[in-house]
């Protein structure tokens, strides 16, 4: 092969490794974004290294781009926590989700009469995520916002959701989870499928302090939108107000009532 040749081959795939390059810085920044787990949760660059497993130069030159481009701000410390950047990226997401001021009223219906904080969410990788959340009064101390997110067989809502995928998708969903939390599933995987189990024969199902210690929850699957997002409600309540016999007896059933008003409440989407 002549030099000439050899040099224009060499030419015409630099593109591609430019792109690739680029593709996989793209991804790490995405990554570090990923990695803060609230909007108040402040990283230093040794902590992001040790969360990602990336090294402290690479996640250095990351967050230094990510906070110039208004992605992250740098605190007082040298640290950072997200910045107004991510909530730009966010709104076309957020306002293309009619269906998300549609649930209103049904989640605060719940939330009156449980006295628990009522989501929505959808299924994001290995985890949950939610979309839309209310609670009883200003007065409750915890509230889960828009955008956290959880692992899936841990809560009554995620097991409400893997409910709804069918075989296959349920299989890459449960190979996702082992990926991103070891061991999570197989420790858990008889109650896993006894929920699942529940979901799908009367609606609903109870998940007791899995998740999140000294609550109980209640989750139940309400539908496959048009674009194939798989949506479930959930409520929360906190264990010292009121007795597990009484919540499973009487509150949790009652989120397949809600699951029942919100497919209403979505038709036509």
């Amino acid at each position: 092969m002549s030099e000439a040749r050899s040099a224009e081959r060499q030419a015409d795939a630099r593109p591609e490794v430019e792109a690739s390059a680029m593709s996989l810085t793209l991804v790490r920044g995405l990554r570090v974004l990923s990695a803060f787990r609230g909007v108040q949760e402040v990283l230093s660059n040794g902590e992001l290294a040790r969360r990602l497993e990336m090294t402290r130069p690479t996640i250095s030159r990351l967050t230094n781009s990510l906070a110039h481009a208004g992605y992250l701000e740098r605190v007082k410390t040298g640290s950072f926590r997200l910045g107004l950047g991510v909530l730009e990226l966010a709104y076309p997401v957020l306002a293309s989700m009619s269906f998300r001021q549609r649930a209103l009223g049904p989640m605060r219906g719940y939330a009156r009469l449980t006295g628990g904080a009522v989501s929505l969410a959808a299924i994001h990788g290995a985890d949950l995520i939610y979309v839309q959340t209310v609670r009883p009064s200003e007065q409750m101390p915890h509230l889960p916002e828009i955008g956290m997110t959880g692992p899936l067989p841990r809560s009554a809502v995620g097991r409400a959701l893997l409910s709804m995928l069918d075989e296959d998708e349920l299989a890459g969903t449960r190979r996702a989870v082992e990926t991103a939390y070891p061991g999570l599933w197989d420790a858990r995987a008889a109650d896993i499928a006894r929920s699942l189990d529940e979901c799908r024969e009367r609606g609903w199902t109870v998940v007791v302090g899995d998740w999140r210690p000294g609550h109980y929850g209640a989750g139940a699957p309400v539908r496959r939108m048009a674009g194939g997002m798989c949506l479930a409600v959930n409520c929360g309540v906190p264990a010292h107000t009121v007795s597990e016999s009484e919540f499973r007896s009487d509150l949790a059933p009652k989120v397949h009532d809600t699951a029942e008003a919100l497919r209403a409440a979505f038709e036509g989407l």
